[in-house]
This record gives C-alpha cells, structure tokens and sequence, in this order.
C-alpha cells in the first residue's frame, strides 16, 4: 500500500532530519516545502533568509492559492500521481488539507515532530543558516501560526524530537502499519 508521509513541526524540532530518515529508510523521495521556497527565492533573487523566505512563502500562496502551490512542492520532487513521497515542511491546516486532497487515493499521515522551545532554540542557534535568532519572534510569524496548536493536534503521531532518529524512524514506520515496520 503506498502512503504519504507528512512532516510538520516547529521550527529547529528536527522534522527535516526526521523526514530525510525516513524516506532513505522507505527508500522515497521528498518533497519540501522550504526546499521549495528556496528555490522560487534563488530564481527571484531574493535572499534566502528566513523572513524573506516566509514573506516569499506568503506571497506565493496568495498568488497560487493552497492548491496550485502544494502541487508546486509535489511536482518539483516529481512525485507521480498514485505513489509515495515524503512531505516536509507542513506549517498550515490548510497545506495538509490541500496534500491530502492532491494525493487521493493514497492516504496522507501528519507526523509532528514535538520539541521544547529551549531545545529548538539551542539547535536553532547552531542550524545550517547561522540565523538562531529569535525563535521567539519567527514562531509569532503568521507562517508558524498553526505548527504549535491545529497542526499538533491534527496529527496522527505526535513524537519526542528529542529522542534518537533511528527510533523516531522505526515509530513512524510502525505507525504506518504493515509493511513498513523495522
């Protein structure tokens, strides 16, 4: 049975580690939502930080719209209709609603990936960007409005980001039923 696997979670919770891990485990490809954006931003010029980047987001979900936009993601990790992939990146109801409605008939799980704002705020401080900042301020921004709240509680599997990846991988998989377990 094939499935899409959705990954949501705050900001430096992991969620990306944890997506990557997973779809090398399963052996599919992902589709980021960041990934994404970072792209349309270097084809624009526009840097690539992260306010420029939700900006950047915002603005092509108003041009777009929900649906058009996260068929953008899916395409440019070349899903194909009917397959698997691994989402990351879910920051809104509506993105996972509008995934979910993409890939039908395959059936979409939202894991969240849960870790407290000191944790995320330490590894933001050590992340790829070298913008740790204030975690504070970018979890207020409206791109991270439903990550701690709608999405968490929408979720089918809500894990401990601060555990080990390689159990974090063996829990989604199991989660996922049979077929996909360790």
């Amino acid at each position: 049975m094939n499935v899409v696997v959705c990954f949501s979670g705050g900001i430096a919770s992991g969620k990306t580690t944890l997506a990557t891990a997973v779809a090398d485990h399963l052996g599919l490809t992902v589709a980021t939502f960041g990934g994404f954006v970072r792209g349309v931003a270097r084809t624009r010029g526009i840097a690539e930080q992260r306010a420029e980047l939700q900006a950047l987001g915002e603005a092509l979900i108003a041009e777009m719209g929900w649906g058009a936009f996260c068929s953008a993601v899916l395409d440019a990790a070349a899903w194909s209709v009917g397959g698997s992939i691994v989402v990351d990146g879910i920051r809104h109801v509506a993105a996972f609603e509008a995934v979910k409605s993409l890939v039908v008939p395959v059936p979409a799980r939202l894991i969240f990936v849960d870790v407290q704002r000191e944790v995320r705020q330490a590894r933001a401080a050590e992340s790829r960007t070298g913008e740790g900042g204030d975690l504070a301020k970018a979890d207020a921004h409206s791109t991270e409005r439903d990550v701690h709240g709608a999405l968490c509680e929408r979720a089918d599997l809500v894990l401990d980001g601060t555990r080990e990846v390689e159990v974090l991988v063996d829990e989604v998989c199991r989660s996922l039923g049979a077929g996909y377990g360790p």
